[in-house]
C-alpha cells in the first residue's frame, strides 16, 4: 500500500503570468530600457563566465531554462538607476503583483552601495507618475550565488492609464561595482479591487450559476459588507475562448440579504444544484456577529448559513441579480434575536451538499464551531428549503471544536451519502450516517468515530477523472476512499471501509494508513485534493497543499499510487506540460524515396493523429488516427502513397502531429 511523491514544489505560488518573456529565453523581447541608449544590461546563458572571475570556473547558471538578464550600473560618476521594464495599458482598480528572482553571483556580486529591486509604476495619460509599489532590495549584504525571490504589489490609482513592471539597478556616484542576474519574472493581474480584510480569499469553487452551460470561477472576499464596497461575492464566467473570462461580476452581500447583515467572514462555501431547478446555488457559511443590528427587518444573529442563487445572465448585457433563497442562524433559529441555539449554536464553519437519507432530495450539511455541531437544511423543491424544529442537530465533540472541510460520500454502497469530518482539537475523524430515512431528525446513534488522529480537511473519492478520457477506479483499490489532511510528518491519512463492515461500527470497521511524507517545516494540509489523474497514467493522484508552510519549504506535494512495495520516496518531479514538450522531429531521410521515417515524442498519455498534407493543405494520407498512446518516443514510416494507395508526385509535403492539446507541423520532400 504505497504512495509515491511525484511533485514537491517549494516556490512561492504566482497566478498566471502576463509577461510573454518572463524568463528571457527570447532575449530582450518585450523588455524596454530608459533612456533607450543605455547599454548596461545583457542576456547571459548558463555557462557564461562571471566578470572578474576565473574563466571556465566561475560561471553562471540560469534558474530555469538557459538564459537570464544581467544588469549593472552605468559607471557615469553620478548616482544613477537603470530601469528595464514591461509596459502596458491599465485602468483604476487593476491589482498587480510583480515578482521574480535575482542572483548576485560572486566574484561580481553587488559592492558597497549598489542595489537592485523591483517596482510597479503607474502613469496617467500624460505620463505623470502616480503611486506604485516597490519590493525589498538586493544589496552587498545579500547572500551571493543564491536566487532571491523579490515581489511587490500595487493597485492602479484613479487616473492611471499605463503600468510598468520594472527591474531597477541602482549605483552611487562612486561607481560601485557588482551585477545582478534576473530570471523567472512574473506579472499577474486581477481586474478587481482588494477588500479591506487582510486574510483574503479562503476558498475558490466553480459552477454554472446562471445555467447557460458556461462554467464560472466563484469566490468571496472581505468581511465588512456595509462599509467595504469591495467585499462580497465575485464571479468570472468562461467566455468560450481558451483561458478567457468575462468581466468580473461582484455583489456586496449586505445588499442582497433579506435580513440585516453587517460584518461577516465567509468561512467556507460549496456550489451545486441543491434544489434541482437546473441552476447551481451557492451555499456558504457566514461567521458574523452573535447578534444582528436591524436595518431592514427584525435583527437576528449574523452567524448564518445562506443559500443564494442567480437570476439573469452572468456576462450578459444586463447584470444579473443575486437572490437569497434561504438563510438560517445557528444561534437564533426563529430569528427573534434571542439565543436559543436551536441548531447547536456557535460560529458557522463548513458546509457540504449530500443526500444522506437517499430520498433524492439534497441537503446542506452545516457545521459550526461549537462542540463540532452538525445540522441539515433539506431542499424540498425549487428555491424551497426546510429544517427541523426538534432533534435538529448533533454535537460530535465533548469540547469546543470545529472542522475545516467535511466530505460526503456513500462508502458502504447503500444509496445514501454519509458525512465525514475531522475535528481539529479532538483529532478524530467522525462519520454521520442516517438510519431512520429522515435527514432532518438526528440522533447520537447515527454518529461514530472512524479513526483517531486526523484533524484537518477530508477529501472523498469514488472514481478518478483524467481530464476527459473517462472514469476509472482509484488504482489499485477500486473502492471508495477517504483522505484526511494532517500536520507536518503525517500529512495524509487514507481510510477505506472493511468488506461487510458498518460505517457506524467504530474504528474497527476501517482500514487506516497514515503516510509520513517527510519533514517540511511548519504547515498543515487544510484539505487534500483527490480524484483526478493529472498525468493520465492510469493512477489517481492526491494533492497536498501545505498551509502556513515555512518560507522556502514545501508548499505543494502531489502523491500517486504505486504498485511497488518500496517505501515512500521521490520518484520523479512532475513538471507543467506545455505544447513545447511534444516533439515532432524532422523525417529521415529527407528528401526520400521510397520511404521515410517520422519520429515523435509524447510527454504524457494522449490521443495522437499524424497526417500528411500537400502544399494546398489537402489531406494526402492519415498515418495515425486518434490513437491513444502513453508517454514515450515513437516512429512511423511513410511510403509515399496517398490514402487510395496511389504514388504521390515529387515535391514538398507537410506532415502534422496533433492531439486535443497541441498541433505540430514539419515539411518533407518526396523525390521519384
Amino acid at each position: 500500500d504505497t504512495l509515491v511523491q511525484i511533485f514537491d514544489e517549494t516556490k512561492p505560488f504566482t497566478p498566471g503570468n502576463v509577461l510573454a518573456n518572463g524568463g528571457f529565453e527570447d532575449s530582450l523581447t518585450g523588455w524596454n530600457i530608459w533612456p533607450t541608449d543605455l547599454t548596461n544590461r545583457s542576456i547571459e546563458k548558463t555557462g557564461n563566465d562571471i566578470y572578474s572571475g576565473t574563466a571556465g570556473t566561475d560561471t553562471v547558471t540560469a534558474l530555469n531554462g538557459s538564459y537570464m538578464l544581467k544588469t549593472w550600473g552605468q559607471n557615469n560618476g553620478a548616482d544613477n538607476t537603470t530601469p528595464s521594464y514591461y509596459e502596458g495599458d491599465t485602468k483604476a482598480g487593476m491589482n498587480y503583483a510583480f515578482g521574480g528572482y535575482g542572483n548576485t553571483f560572486s566574484p561580481d556580486s553587488l559592492k558597497d552601495k549598489s542595489q537592485a529591486w523591483l517596482q510597479i509604476k503607474f502613469f496617467d495619460a500624460n505620463w505623470g507618475e502616480l503611486a506604485g509599489g516597490t519590493s525589498d532590495t538586493l544589496s552587498a549584504a545579500s547572500a551571493p550565488n543564491k536566487w532571491h525571490f523579490l515581489r511587490t504589489s500595487a493597485i492602479a490609482p484613479e487616473g492611471a492609464a499605463k503600468v510598468q513592471a520594472v527591474i531597477v539597478h541602482g549605483q552611487s556616484a562612486a561607481n560601485d561595482g557588482g551585477s545582478v542576474y534576473w530570471d523567472d519574472m512574473n506579472l499577474s493581474v486581477l481586474p478587481s479591487k482588494i477588500a479591506k480584510y487582510s486574510t483574503g480569499t479562503r476558498h475558490v469553487n466553480t459552477g454554472d450559476l446562471d445555467g447557460d452551460g458556461k462554467q464560472e470561477v466563484i469566490f468571496f472576499k472581505g468581511v465588512d459588507q456595509p462599509n467595504d464596497p469591495n467585499a462580497g461575492l465575485y464571479v468570472y464566467e468562461a467566455d468560450g475562448t481558451d483561458n478567457g473570462f468575462s468581466e468580473v461580476w461582484h455583489v456586496n452581500l449586505h445588499a442582497i440579504s433579506d435580513d440585516s447583515m453587517g460584518w461577516g467572514r465567509t468561512e467556507s462555501f460549496t456550489v451545486g444544484d441543491i434544489d434541482g431547478d437546473g441552476l447551481d446555488e451557492v451555499v456558504y457559511s457566514m461567521n458574523g456577529a452573535s447578534t444582528g443590528a436591524a436595518d431592514k427587518s427584525n435583527p437576528y444573529s449574523e452567524d448564518r448559513f445562506y443559500i443564494v442563487g442567480v437570476k439573469g445572465d452572468i456576462g450578459g448585457a444586463l447584470p444579473p441579480t443575486l437572490v437569497e433563497e434561504y438563510a438560517v442562524a445557528t444561534r437564533d433559529g426563529n430569528k427573534d434575536n434571542v439565543r436559543e441555539n436551536q441548531f447547536g449554536g456557535g460560529s458557522p464553519q463548513s458546509v457540504v451538499i449530500a443526500d444522506t437519507d437517499g430520498d433524492g432530495k439534497l441537503e446542506a450539511a452545516c457545521f459550526s464551531w461549537n462542540n463540532h455541531a452538525l445540522f441539515f437544511i433539506e431542499a424540498t423543491g425549487a428555491d424551497t428549503y426546510a429544517v427541523s424544529d426538534t432533534t435538529s442537530f448533533h454535537k460530535f465533540a465533548s469540547r469546543d471544536d470545529f472542522t475545516f472541510n467535511p466530505a460526503a460520500i456513500d462508502m458502504d454502497g447503500d444509496g445514501k451519502d454519509e458525512i465525514y469530518s475531522a475535528a481539529y482539537y479532538s483529532k478524530k475523524l467522525y462519520v454521520y450516517a442516517d438510519t431512520d430515512g429522515d435527514a432532518l431528525t438526528m440522533s447520537a446513534d447515527e454518529a461514530a468515530v472512524v479513526a483517531m488522529g486526523p484533524q484537518f480537511g477530508v477529501a472523498a473519492v469514488q472514481t478518478v477523472k483524467d481530464h476527459g478520457a473517462g472514469y476509472f477506479n482509484m488504482s489499485p483499490y477500486g473502492v471508495p476512499t477517504l483522505f484526511a489532511g494532517g500536520s507536518t510528518g503525517s500529512e495524509l491519512t487514507k481510510v477505506t471501509l472493511k468488506e461487510g463492515a458498518s460505517v457506524l461500527g467504530g474504528p474497527s470497521s476501517w482500514d487506516v494508513v497514515v503516510y509520513n511524507t517527510g519533514n517540511h517545516g511548519a504547515g498543515f494540509v487544510n484539505k487534500p485534493v483527490a480524484g483526478v489523474d493529472f498525468n493520465r497514467n492510469g493512477r489517481g493522484e492526491v494533492v497536498l497543499n501545505m498551509m502556513s508552510a515555512t518560507d522556502g519549504r514545501t508548499q505543494i506535494q502531489i502523491m500517486e499510487y504505486s504498485e511497488s512495495s518500496v517505501k515512500l520516496s521521490v520518484d520523479r518531479e512532475l513538471t507543467i506540460i506545455t505544447p513545447e514538450d511534444y516533439k515532432l522531429n524532422q523525417n529521415y531521410p529527407n528528401p526520400f524515396n521510397p520511404t521515410t521515417t517520422i519520429q515523435y515524442t509524447l510527454p504524457m498519455r494522449d490521443k495522437i493523429t499524424v497526417t500528411v498534407y500537400n502544399m494546398l493543405g489537402q489531406e494526402v494520407v492519415r498515418l495515425l488516427n486518434n490513437e491513444e498512446k502513453p508517454a514515450g518516443t515513437y516512429q512511423l514510416s511513410w511510403n509515399g502513397m496517398d490514402k487510395n494507395g496511389v504514388q504521390v508526385s515529387s515535391g514538398m509535403y507537410i506532415y502534422s502531429m496533433s492531439s486535443p492539446h497541441m498541433r505540430k507541423t514539419m515539411r518533407m520532400t518526396f523525390l521519384k
